[in-house]
């Protein structure tokens, strides 16, 4: 009422960062309260900054009188993008062998006959692939985006931990042990740490080494601080939804692909489903995955721009959707037999057209 009365009948506007962020449980009682605020005072207007929902259309808000969506960078915004900020002919050369090398330069056609790449396709995107390409010689593979953002993270931490006696393959263990132990529902969309939750999964005997890898790890590149003072959250939520898909990863190789239908509230979340298929527990759980997508009414061209973008290429992917497709059960699905057929005649399009990622190595790290 003291609001209505300061406000009168001026235009008034409510923003809203991050929706996307929220837990499930908190976004519901959120949101209800954005549309009865809209109904009550018809002088609101609400803006709304998010990522695009995956299983529905606006998240619910009941007065949305418009959708604005950034799409996808088209390939001539990438190209610009590689010109004008990879300034050098030596190191524009790197990025771009370093590209063609692990299929990273793949073109898609979207909405429109729009072209992008699937593995540049956001300045995010583009900045990942830049740093790694520089890394140097050769290593482990890069077979995926969860492989290509695993492996940024890698590079990222040999430096952020440099003399603290840790390896930066243990220290995303020890990330993924500390989502362990907050045994995270399909709802949670970040996490919040502190320093004990570090000590307890860093294995690490020796008390003031562990506290001193655990301060810088927490300090890193990886983590930014939280609102509450002694707590940290992964910087973006790219990187949440990567341990996430990590997360459910883990319990699929313990428990099985029944997992993925359990866990269903968790693909909602904008990049765990691109995630999980890059990892084998994902690959070999595309068929429920695909269902479970359709299941929950999400758009069908975002469902498929997502496992597109995060299936390892060359005759592996080929592999994992016929497997998808043989697997998809007894009862015909719509939905289901459309995704599947269009990755997998997208799949068919680029077999050997380019050396496959999976047998491709990755750049070394320095000191590994």
């Amino acid at each position: 009422a003291a609001l209505q009365r300061a406000l009168g009948n001026k235009p008034w506007l409510l923003l809203l960062d991050s929706l996307d962020e929220v837990p499930l449980d908190r976004r519901k009682r959120l949101v209800a309260h954005v549309n009865a605020a809209m109904k009550r005072f018809p002088t609101l207007r609400t803006v709304v900054f998010t990522r695009p929902p995956v299983f529905t259309g606006n998240y619910g808000l009941q007065h949305a009188e418009a959708l604005v969506e950034l799409p996808q960078l088209s390939c001539a915004r990438t190209d610009d993008a590689r010109a004008r900020l990879i300034q050098s002919d030596s190191a524009r050369a790197t990025f771009n062998a370093f590209t063609k090398r692990y299929g990273l330069d793949r073109k898609a056609v979207g909405a429109a006959d729009r072209c992008y790449y699937p593995h540049l396709s956001t300045y995010r995107d583009f900045f990942v692939v830049k740093r790694i390409s520089q890394a140097g010689t050769q290593g482990a593979q890069l077979a995926s985006r969860a492989h290509v953002y695993g492996f940024y993270l890698t590079v990222l931490l040999v430096k952020d931990l440099q003399g603290v006696g840790v390896l930066p393959k243990d220290a995303l263990t020890t990330i993924d042990r500390m989502v362990q132990a907050q045994r995270p529902t399909p709802a949670t969309r970040n996490l919040r740490f502190a320093l004990p939750d570090c000590e307890a999964s860093l294995p690490v005997a020796d008390a003031a080494k562990k506290r001193g890898a655990c301060e810088r790890l927490m300090q890193s590149s990886l983590f930014t601080a939280d609102t509450k003072p002694g707590t940290f959250r992964l910087r973006n939520q790219s990187l949440a939804d990567l341990f996430f898909a990590r997360h459910t990863a883990a319990l699929v190789a313990k428990d099985g692909c029944d997992v993925v239908q359990r866990r269903s509230a968790l693909f909602e979340s904008n990049e765990v489903a691109g995630f999980f298929v890059g990892l084998a527990e994902g690959q070999r759980c595309l068929a429920q995955l695909t269902q479970t997508l359709c299941a929950h009414g999400g758009f069908a061209q975002h469902n498929y721009e997502q496992l597109d973008q995060g299936l390892p290429g060359g005759a592996k992917r080929l592999a994992v959707i016929r497997q998808a497709q043989a697997a998809k059960g007894q009862e015909p699905d719509l939905c289901v037999t459309a995704l599947l057929d269009r990755l997998h005649k997208a799949a068919r399009g680029d077999q050997g057209a380019q050396q496959a990622p999976d047998q491709t190595p990755a750049p070394a790290l320095p000191g590994q």
